[in-house]
């Protein structure tokens, strides 16, 4: 079967799955979590993600979270590849930490939102038998019991929002809704691979990505006319930024670098113009 196409528009919300490589712990220790959870607000405040739930296994780790820009993918590459830069430095070890491509569903939270966190929540207890979830490092769960202590990428606040109006009910229905029987498995729902919702979800979704995929080809289009007799790779991005016409993360997706490589080519290119 082929590999599903990503579909990535505006206000796009995914549970995320990524698998560690065999025999090689992503999250064994405290310092693991730690470094993985600074990596994603670095990402999560650039890009605007809005994580409402996680869980960091040994083996593998769960997102539920929510993209303002349609821009899964290039965050997801940023989140392993400098997770995995960091761990290998700290480890004094190297080679690929995760398993090729990450997993994501694109989950209609108009019907799922409540079964996705519950799922992402209760994933430490499911599947590391870890008792009191709400005091493991690696569980956004004791930041929803006590939403001051959530950073601010993840609201705490706006997911209690789907267990009451105030803050002392919610907490309450949310443990509530923790300790019920949970049976939900995502892949039990999952319509044409990738799609936690209904048609009419479906169609929708495909609308507004279909319109963003338009308005990339138009402006990749564009691009390609800096690389048209431009031998250098870096004076084609330079040329490009200083058109005023792109973003610089809009030039990083084209060339397929990361967004500071744009800003070095940039500089570099003013600084020959210059003299």
């Amino acid at each position: 079967m082929a590999r599903p196409t990503r579909m990535e528009f505006p206000g796009a919300s995914y549970l995320v799955s990524t698998a560690a490589v065999t025999g090689r712990p992503a999250f064994g220790t405290e310092a693991d979590r730690a470094e993985f959870l600074d990596v994603l607000a670095q990402i999560s405040r650039r890009l605007g993600w809005q994580t409402h739930a996680y869980a960091l296994l040994e083996d593998h780790y769960l997102l539920f979270l929510q993209t303002p820009q349609a821009d899964l993918s290039r965050g997801m590459r940023q989140l392993n590849g400098v997770y995995t830069q960091h761990f290998n430095q700290r480890t004094g070890t190297d080679g690929s930490l995760f398993q090729g491509r990450f997993k994501a569903l694109l989950v209609d939270t108009e019907t799922w939102y409540r079964e996705v966190l519950r799922h992402v929540l209760n994933e430490p207890r499911r599947r590391a038998r870890i008792r009191r979830v709400e005091r493991y490092s690696g569980s956004s769960l004791g930041h929803l019991l006590a939403p001051e202590s959530a950073p601010e990428w993840l609201p705490a606040a706006e997911v209690l929002t789907h267990f009451g109006r105030t803050r002392a009910k919610s907490v309450a229905a949310l443990q509530a809704w923790l300790a019920e029987p949970d049976t939900f498995d995502p892949r039990q729902h999952v319509r044409r691979q990738i799609f936690l919702g209904d048609e009419a979800f479906i169609d929708e979704a495909q609308r507004l990505a279909s319109r963003r995929a338009r308005g990339n080809s138009g402006k990749r289009s564009d691009l390609k006319g800096f690389l048209r007799g431009q031998a250098d790779k870096k004076a084609a991005m330079a040329r490009a930024y200083l058109s005023g016409h792109f973003r610089m993360q809009e030039i990083a997706d084209f060339f397929d670098v990361h967004y500071s490589t744009v800003s070095r080519a940039v500089k570099a290119w003013e600084a020959t113009q210059g003299n």
